[in-house]
């Protein structure tokens, strides 16, 4: 925007002379600068190389600052990118921790169990022993156990007595006299 500025002040001044010498100046910045050397505009002459000076530093340090903006741009990108380093550190250091106290956790609970299993299998041994004791104490000295035999009983067959009806039938004699199926 600087430059169509100058360029249509140059433009004004070269056609407000005809007579004036035009000169192409290039500055650092490589802009280049029309200044003209006439001696009907040396009035105002001094007034664009007045303006000329300020817009070539309004350059600079518009240039300068945005060298520094970029610089801490930089700077703020990297200071942003170790912060996510050290978030992502903090972040699997506090997943590390709480598995290493669940793992701690799980070792105490598994002592636990393990010393209440050694008390049972202890007290299981404890209850056998006096079990066999008791046994041993209960069965006579003399007398090795001997197996129950199982003795099947013969089954009788009664006749049946012929009898009439006619008879009479007494109490002993009826068991003797009927026949069971």
């Amino acid at each position: 925007m600087a430059r169509k500025r100058l360029s249509d002040m140059v433009r004004q001044e070269a056609e407000k002379g005809s007579t004036a010498e035009v000169e192409i100046v290039t500055d650092d910045s490589g802009v280049e600068v029309q200044a003209s050397a006439s001696p009907a505009n040396s009035g105002v002459q001094p007034n664009l190389e007045e303006k000329i000076i300020e817009l070539k530093t309004a350059l600079e340090t518009t240039q300068n600052q945005e060298r520094s903006l970029q610089e801490k741009v930089l700077e703020l990108q990297a200071e942003l990118d170790d912060k996510n380093q050290f978030i992502d550190r903090m972040k699997t250091e506090i997943q590390e921790a709480d598995l290493k106290g669940k793992l701690q956790k799980a070792q105490e609970a598994a002592l636990q169990l393990s010393e209440a299993n050694s008390k049972l299998i202890d007290e299981l041994k404890n209850l056998k022993e006096e079990n066999e004791s008791l046994k041993q104490a209960l069965q006579p000295k003399a007398q090795p156990p001997q197996p129950k035999a199982i003795v099947k009983a013969k089954a009788q067959i009664i006749p049946r007595p012929y009898s009439s009806p006619s008879q009479p039938v007494s109490n002993e004699d009826f068991s003797s006299s009927t026949w069971l199926l």
